[in-house]
């Protein structure tokens, strides 16, 4: 059966991120976390409109707010949407230390393939980095083959005041629904890496609107592309 849905102090609560009294804090303005700046070398895959390969460049590049604005920094991305066997989506709060856009409700995971042979390949390449970088960030090990391609969008945003950084994605939005008898085995291996990610929250589709009114007005605003998806494939999401 579907986990019992907690309320919302419960939703909000999190949880002790991997056995710590407290989360990182956050970096000082102007500067980036050391668990962030080690990923600033990983090579993005660098693409056209199309999702057509054009090379690859390092995270920063990709991520500098004045390559993105010259049109230079457009990468492949991805979202994953893991939903329990009762249809409810888990999602994460970025964690306050990272580069873009920290602290705003998202998705289970998004994050970018790496320009690598596995990576690279078409169709797989996104859903082998979803499964690489949800095992990073949540402790879950899920299986690339069960995932669900459902859309590709293309989306620009700043990602915060100093200017200093940006996004410009191909977005490939995937979608994992856990089978019967699966959630409490996925519920008790969840185990975020406080670098990653604050808080996480299973919430049903009936849920969303509230609970995203309600972080945006309490500060925590979703990211651009969570919106995005929201509000033009819900029907994919929830479907089924």
């Amino acid at each position: 059966p579907p986990l019992p849905a907690p309320s919302l102090a419960g939703r909000l609560a999190g949880r002790l991120l991997c056995g710590s009294a407290a989360p990182p804090s956050p970096p000082t303005s102007g500067t980036v976390h050391p668990s962030q700046a080690a990923l600033l070398s990983e090579q993005c895959i660098l693409v056209d409109t199309s999702d057509r390969v054009l090379g690859a460049a390092s995270k920063e590049f990709c991520h500098r707010a004045d390559n993105v604005r010259a049109g230079r920094a457009l990468h492949r991305a991805f979202s994953l949407f893991l939903l329990d066997s009762g249809g409810r989506l888990l999602l994460q709060r970025r964690s306050l230390l990272k580069l873009t856009f920290p602290g705003r409700w998202t998705n289970t995971c998004c994050s970018h393939p790496l320009h690598t042979a596995d990576e690279l390949q078409p169709g797989l390449g996104v859903k082998l980095a979803a499964a690489r970088r949800t095992r990073l960030e949540l402790g879950l090990r899920l299986p690339p083959g069960q995932m669900e391609h459902l859309a590709t969008i293309v989306y620009q945003a700043d990602c915060d005041s100093t200017g200093q950084w940006a996004e410009h994605e191909v977005d490939h939005v995937l979608r994992l629904r856990l089978p019967a008898g699966a959630n409490e085995d996925v519920q008790r291996k969840l185990w975020p890496d406080p670098n990653e990610v604050a808080a996480t929250a299973w919430l049903a589709d009936a849920e969303l609107d509230d609970f995203v009114a309600e972080r945006r007005a309490a500060g925590e605003p979703p990211t651009p592309w969570f919106e995005l998806v929201l509000s033009s494939h819900r029907h994919l999401l929830f479907d089924g």
